[in-house]
């Protein structure tokens, strides 16, 4: 079955599944969604970092790297994760139980791969993924596993097998498995492993994307046996969960707002949230459009610098999602820039995942004597303490506005910047006016990594006359009746 075949439902809900959410009503055209499959696959497997960072030249010859040792664990090196995922997995009550939600599919995928080092230190190299009703499946072998900048490379071997009317599909595996005579393990048994569709379509994807960078010359059983048995070679490396700077590349290019056209798109000169291929497309979109652009263009901006590298106090720093608030400790010399262990790998600074899209953020005040604001998206993709003593007269203005309450909700949109010509603090930039009718509007800006952070500070009271769409990386819509920003943040928790 071609991979070209998956549904667009069900292409989005893939992607989704690898934390690549897009909207469920983009216009981005099939063929580039598969484009973008194959980017993220090749971010799960870290391609870039393993093969081509490393100077490996393509195309790859397995020949010239060392077998995987013995004595070093297969199992443990095949599988790749985050603090995120060991704290999740820690505290979930869920275990590792199989799903077959579609939702699931990077997680399952990644678990049979895991399982191929775990059998093949068993002595166990021939797998088949099937469905129950036994009509058509993968079946892999593995070859061999080599070793490139400390990660095992897995040779394999696989054909799509469907079932025929005199020969059942297990049947023909087992053929299979019997004409590969250079197998030298102990057992000629198959492992087989129920799996869905969607699955097996994702490892036919990476097996036949990874396949095309082998050499031709390539072949780690005899050639005319392949040929005969229809076996094809690939390799696989482990699969992990995307970074956050692989997520937002991925997601950061939604296409014209109208028609989905990826390859010639501007944004829109107003408000640079949403792109257009070319006026026909703004024009028709302008009736959806003009409430939020013209909204969001007023008013005077401030800006803050996040300082990601310094120790002292008084800046505002970047904290990693689970770390609670607001017992974090306060910088000092024994912490990084979070506050936290420096070799924790969960302070890595977060990349920008909305991409230059208007989101929603969170301001939350803390109960403590040294009164501190927490700042976070809904996705908690990023999460920063801004400290009072830095620019202490625009920390008690947005004080002030929160009153009595320990939170407030506010626009939020993150853009790439120079960062060799960085703002300085209190800086102001002057826009177009607030449209009649509502209330002063200032921005917050800060500098998280190498984006810019706008907190959209309203004046109290501010009503707005649009809602977000779907999900999270949208661009807003018209909705009939006017909202809040903290009733628009409930309707998406």
């Amino acid at each position: 079955m071609s991979t070209s075949n998956i549904p667009r439902e069900d292409l989005l809900i893939l992607l989704a599944s690898f934390g690549v959410s897009l909207p469920l009503n983009t216009k981005i055209p099939t063929d580039d969604l598969h484009k973008r499959l194959s980017h993220t696959l090749d971010a799960a497997q870290q391609f870039t970092a393993i093969i081509s960072e490393c100077n490996v030249p393509l195309p790859l010859l397995p020949t010239k790297y060392p077998s995987w040792a013995i004595e070093k664990p297969l199992t443990e090196a095949s599988a790749r994760g985050n603090m995120i995922e060991y704290v999740k997995a820690k505290t979930s009550h869920k275990g590792m139980t199989l799903s077959t939600a579609k939702e699931d599919t990077f997680a399952e995928v990644r678990m049979n791969i895991r399982n191929w080092g775990k059998m093949f230190e068993c002595g166990e190299r021939h797998h088949f993924l099937m469905d129950k009703m036994e009509m058509w499946g993968v079946y892999i072998h593995v070859v061999s596993v080599h070793e490139i900048k400390e990660a095992p490379l897995f040779i394999v071997l696989y054909k799509e097998v469907h079932a025929k009317p005199n020969q059942p599909i297990t049947e023909q595996v087992q053929t299979l498995r019997e004409a590969d005579t250079t197998d030298d393990s102990d057992t000629i048994l198959v492992s087989r492993a129920w799996t869905t569709e969607l699955e097996r379509l994702t490892i036919l994807k990476l097996l036949r994307l990874n396949s095309k960078r082998l050499s031709s010359d390539y072949h780690p059983i005899d050639k005319k046996v392949e040929s005969k048995y229809g076996l094809k070679v690939s390799f696989a490396l482990p699969l992990g969960p995307l970074s956050l700077r692989n997520i937002g590349k991925l997601t950061t290019n939604l296409g014209c707002e109208v028609c989905g056209d990826t390859t010639s798109i501007s944004r829109c000169v107003q408000c640079l949230s949403v792109a257009y291929c070319g006026t026909t497309c703004q024009k028709s979109d302008w009736p959806n459009h003009k409430v939020m652009c013209r909204s969001v263009k007023g008013g005077t901006w401030r800006t803050v610098n996040i300082d990601m590298s310094s120790s002292k106090s008084g800046q505002i720093k970047v904290v990693p999602h689970h770390a609670p608030f607001p017992h974090i400790p306060r910088p000092g010399p024994t912490h990084n820039d979070d506050g936290l262990d420096p070799s924790s790998s969960s302070a890595t600074p977060t990349a920008n995942i909305h991409g230059s899209k208007i989101f929603l953020v969170k301001l939350q005040i803390s109960l403590f004597d040294t009164t501190d604001i927490l700042i976070y998206d809904r996705q908690r993709s990023f999460q920063a303490i801004w400290y009072r003593e830095h620019q202490q007269g625009l920390f008690d203005e947005v004080e002030d506005m929160l009153g009595g309450d320990l939170k407030m909700f506010r626009w939020a949109r993150k853009r790439p910047i120079n960062v060799n010509q960085r703002p300085t603090a209190g800086q102001y930039t002057t826009r177009h006016q607030v449209p009649p009718g509502y209330a002063d509007t200032r921005i917050f800006r800060g500098i998280l990594k190498n984006c810019l952070i706008e907190i959209d500070i309203q004046g109290e009271g501010m009503h707005l006359p649009f809602k977000m769409a779907e999900t999270f990386s949208c661009a807003f819509s018209l909705r009939d009746e006017a909202g809040t920003v903290s009733k628009l943040w409930s309707h998406f928790l």
